[in-house]
């Protein structure tokens, strides 16, 4: 029975048929690819300390600039959970599927029609191009667009993204586009799958992160003699009540391993997300300075991961490896603290 029968039995379009073909066969293999490359992060010398989801509550984009263009951005988004405030749409970490209307349609229709396609999949990015303005926005119910650019994210720390989550997308941006009368303009899957390999393997090899640590053999400090110390250097308390962050004009540079509030502190770790922070605030300077100071003032060791002394002798070769990941990830079109490595870090 030709394919296009089957598929009109089923009550599907022949794309939804061959995407449901194309995850059928996959299933299997994508679930063995995620458990053979399920994103491990890494660190290097100073302090062993694997790479986990980011530790502050509520991450701020890292440079000034890209807080304003967030905020620029959010100023126009539709209460829904299908968009994502702060993110505009990126090609280098995202799949990105594009409509072309006919005629310029408001974005409170765009904005109906989406509603109806949303689901447990991955939030959607959307923008839509102002036509007499030539400028790409997030939807305002208020104004016409010509155009619509809709975008997944193609790979965090949690790792690429597969064929169900791709074929998933492209089910929903075909619907829109039915149900808006919309020419569409979308990228095989095969091709998409590839790039989310690819930009994983990118992000792996530079997910690094930094631990210096402090400890203190005799007279540990309470948790009210650290945050006396580390408050007026520019520390901040977190929600919980449990680790500090530095924070350098609105940036938050480092953070603390959390701590016992209730208990004498033997040891803490101040611990850097390499990828997250611009190479410009010279971040992991600022942290050794910092973890310095501490130790020199609350009588405690700086010491490597064996617990041996930290010297200049021990932390010159990680000065050279940082520049050669900040390098690394600039050549590959992902500057470090940008919103692009703040989305992809996360």
């Amino acid at each position: 029975m030709p394919l296009e029968k089957i598929a009109a039995q089923l009550g599907l379009s022949e794309l939804q048929f061959a995407l449901t073909i194309i995850g059928a066969l996959f299933f299997v293999w994508v679930l063995f690819y995620n458990l053979r490359h399920a994103r491990r992060g890494e660190s290097f010398g100073i302090k062993s300390t694997p790479i986990r989801e980011p530790v502050f509550d509520d991450p701020d984009i890292s440079a000034e600039n890209e807080i304003e263009v967030s905020a620029r951005y959010a100023n126009n988004v539709p209460n829904t959970p299908i968009f994502l405030a702060v993110q505009p749409i990126d090609p280098r970490i995202d799949c990105v599927i594009s409509l072309h209307f006919s005629e310029p349609i408001l974005g409170s229709e765009i904005i109906r029609v989406m509603k109806e396609q949303e689901n447990d999949g991955k939030p959607i990015f959307c923008e839509g191009l102002l036509d007499q303005q030539n400028r790409w926005e997030f939807l305002n119910p208020e104004n016409a667009y010509s155009d619509l650019q809709m975008a997944i994210q193609l790979a965090s720390r949690r790792g690429p993204l597969g064929v169900l989550e791709i074929s998933d997308f492209y089910t929903r941006a075909q619907n829109i586009s039915e149900a808006l009368d919309a020419q569409i303009d979308m990228p095989s899957v095969s091709a998409m799958i590839d790039s989310a390999k690819e930009l994983d393997a990118i992000a792996a090899a530079s997910d690094i992160q930094l631990g210096i640590n402090v400890i203190f053999d005799q007279n540990a400090p309470s948790w009210q003699q650290l945050k006396t110390t580390l408050e007026p250097r520019g520390f901040e308390a977190l929600i919980s009540g449990r680790a500090f962050v530095y924070v350098n004009q609105t940036i938050k540079v480092f953070s603390t391993s959390e701590i016992d509030p209730n208990r004498p502190v033997t040891q803490i770790t101040f611990l850097l997300e390499v990828p997250k922070v611009a190479v410009e605030l010279n971040a992991f300077d600022l942290m050794l300075s910092e973890a310095s100071y501490l130790a020199e003032t609350l009588q405690g060791r700086l010491v490597d991961d064996n617990g041996a002394l930290l010297t200049e002798a021990s932390v010159g070769p990680i000065r050279k490896q940082l520049q050669v990941i900040y390098t690394d990830l600039e050549g590959s079109g992902i500057v470090a603290g940008s919103i692009t490595a703040q989305r992809l870090f996360n």
